[in-house]
């Protein structure tokens, strides 16, 4: 019996050691990686090759090389208020960094007080924030207060700068500003 194509068995024959060649045995995979997971590396012992965890990779380490993590200071946070007064003459008193609203309102009063003004009274409480104050002339002489909280002085003084030179006062400016922020308590 003759074979027809002696050619093609030849063919088949390379095709199958070139894919053993370039992709290597099953076998010779297995004892590469020597069935090692994911995070772990084979390593000689008596017994043969073992499987070890990566040196350091699970294990937890202390900030700053080891030290003991510091300690979480323990406290609270508590509120802290501010307040503008006003009397009808202009006179301004101002309060800030106080325990309570009440607390506040009674020393920005006591202070427009003891400045001369006549019949002070609360104008503007703010908590944990910053408060500003802008006044600007009107034509009849009289100065115009525009009062705004924010969290920060920038913010406030730009709203209420733009506040007052949207009613075309003249000689817009801060006369007060202050912050009372949070104040952590141990």
């Amino acid at each position: 019996m003759r074979r027809r194509y002696p050619w093609l068995c030849v063919l088949a024959l390379f095709a199958v050691a070139a894919t053993l060649f370039l992709a290597g045995s099953p076998v010779e995979k297995a004892r590469a990686e020597q069935g090692c997971s994911d995070g772990y590396v084979p390593q000689p012992s008596p017994e043969g090759i073992r499987c070890q965890p990566i040196p350091g990779l699970y294990q937890y380490r202390e900030p700053g090389g080891g030290q003991p993590a510091p300690q979480v200071p323990q406290g609270h946070w508590e509120t802290r208020w501010g307040a503008f007064a006003a009397s009808e003459d202009g006179t301004i008193g101002l309060s800030s960094t106080r325990p309570s609203e009440e607390d506040a309102v009674a020393d920005a009063i006591a202070r427009c007080t003891s400045r001369g003004g006549a019949g002070c009274q609360m104008a503007m409480t703010w908590y944990n924030q910053c408060a500003v104050l802008v006044a600007g002339q009107a034509p009849n002489g009289k100065y115009n207060p525009f009062y705004y909280k924010h969290y920060t002085i920038k913010k406030a003084t730009k709203v209420a700068m733009k506040q007052c030179t949207d009613q075309n006062l003249n000689g817009c400016k801060v006369y007060f500003s202050d912050c009372s922020k949070a104040e952590f308590i141990r």
